[in-house]
């Protein structure tokens, strides 16, 4: 299991225990971090290993270079050999276990609850069954990509405090940077307002060859009854590195929008972000990043406005990036980059937000299904569907794939350079 996935899996244990009452205020199930492993690890030895300065085939499951009948070339279950002092099983040996610290180079001087350096990596410790003895000293620290993922790589839970003073947290009413990645956030209030377009709108459930769609947009009153945080811009690369730690996009640029991402792994970043952000005191019980719904998206796009694009009945390219030779409503033709652009290149809608229509495409966080045909509270759309809605249009595109009302299903699965996402952030509590 990759790094990304072992801190979920502490994330979504800390949600269970929290749930049933079982976990105090402030406490959470994490990965431990590089000192709390080895001091474990070490268990008050100075020794290579915890069991003295040599280990052998009876004491740990590693690769055997001078004892092949002892190598037993997988896993074994864990507790098969002694314990450390302090009760620990399999520090040594057995799999990887990773960390929580990124990985980088020591102090030189005296330290006190350090918890890693800067870097893109993440570190790894006590070695595996595919390793040598070397590698399962307990100062022995790997370097690994968050991402990776292999049969000699798991990890070990920890349960820790969070910190005591209470730093800063979003304030609904009021706009709000996420700290871990420097989003930056503004709040859109509970409201009502026109979702879908009516019949007579140029474009409407049309596909790029002109011909008819099942992408339904029948107009109908929508309520929001409760308040929502909404990225201002696009999520950027640099962004989505400093959680994810990868650059999978096509057209490189730190403040040009991600993209190349599919749904899922959106959904992962916005839960890495939950979760960094709950260690870090940063965001009361019930709150939660993610995807915006297609309301909630359509009502910020919209914001208050009840024409075609939040700009008015028309759009060339000098307001949005999007394919210029192709405007809408009569405006006249403009430049096409043929790619992203910065995020913020063009003016904001009327609520402040940037490029809700074209650069990339936005993920939604419900699934693509018709609409109902009358009026609606907090809809979340269809139960059960594999294909999810995609919202705003691209660079690619002509303009009215643009329009506020327009919706287009993807896949989960499915990337492209001209699909990336917007992070929201909601309650999701009772």
């Amino acid at each position: 299991v990759s790094w990304t996935e072992a801190k979920s899996f502490c994330w979504e244990l800390t949600l269970m225990e929290r749930k049933a009452g079982r976990l105090p205020t402030g406490w959470a199930y994490d990965l431990p971090t590089e000192a709390q492993w080895e001091y474990a690890c070490r268990a008050g030895t100075t020794t290579a290993y915890s069991c003295g300065d040599t280990i052998t085939a009876a004491k740990a499951n590693y690769y055997h270079t001078h004892d092949l009948v002892r190598d037993l070339g997988q896993t074994v279950d864990v507790g098969q050999y002694s314990a450390n002092p302090w009760g620990f099983f399999d520090m040594h040996g057995n799999v990887w276990e990773w960390t929580n610290d990124l990985h980088g180079t020591y102090p030189t001087g005296s330290v006190t609850d350090p918890t890693g350096a800067s870097g893109s990596s993440r570190v790894r410790r006590g070695g595996s069954w595919f390793n040598s003895g070397g590698d399962l000293r307990s100062a022995e620290r790997t370097p690994n990509t968050p991402g990776s993922r292999s049969g000699i790589l798991g990890f070990r839970l920890g349960l820790r405090q969070t910190p005591v003073e209470q730093p800063k947290q979003p304030t609904p009413g009021e706009p709000w940077t996420v700290p871990t990645a420097s989003i930056e956030m503004l709040w859109c209030k509970p409201g009502t307002f026109m979702m879908g377009s009516p019949e007579s709108e140029v474009g409407r459930e049309l596909d790029a060859k002109g011909k008819k769609t099942k992408f339904d947009e029948t107009q109908h009153k929508v309520t929001l009854t409760k308040g929502f945080y909404l990225g201002k811009y696009e999520v950027t690369q640099a962004q989505w590195k400093k959680v994810m730690a990868t650059s999978p996009s096509r057209f490189f640029g730190e403040n040009r929008p991600v993209e190349q991402v599919n749904w899922s792994e959106a959904v992962r970043f916005c839960r890495e972000l939950t979760l960094s952000e709950h260690m870090a005191g940063r965001l009361p019980d019930g709150w939660e990043y993610t995807l915006p719904t297609e309301a909630q998206w359509e009502y910020a796009c919209r914001a208050g406005t009840t024409t075609v694009f939040s700009f008015g009945d028309s759009l060339s390219s000098t307001q949005a990036n999007f394919n210029g030779g192709k405007p809408y409503g009569g405006a006249a033709a403009g430049p096409f980059l043929a790619r992203t652009s910065d995020v913020g290149s063009y003016p904001p809608n009327p609520w402040g937000f940037y490029d809700m229509h074209g650069n990339v495409s936005e993920f939604c966080a419900d699934r693509m299904g018709n609409y109902p045909t009358g009026s609606a509270t907090d809809p979340m759309g269809r139960a059960s569907s594999s294909d999810r809605p995609r919202r705003g249009g691209g660079w690619g595109g002509q303009s009215r794939f643009l329009r506020s009302a327009e919706r287009v299903k993807y896949t989960l699965g499915n990337r492209d350079g001209s699909l990336g996402f917007r992070a929201g952030l909601r309650f999701i509590g009772k």
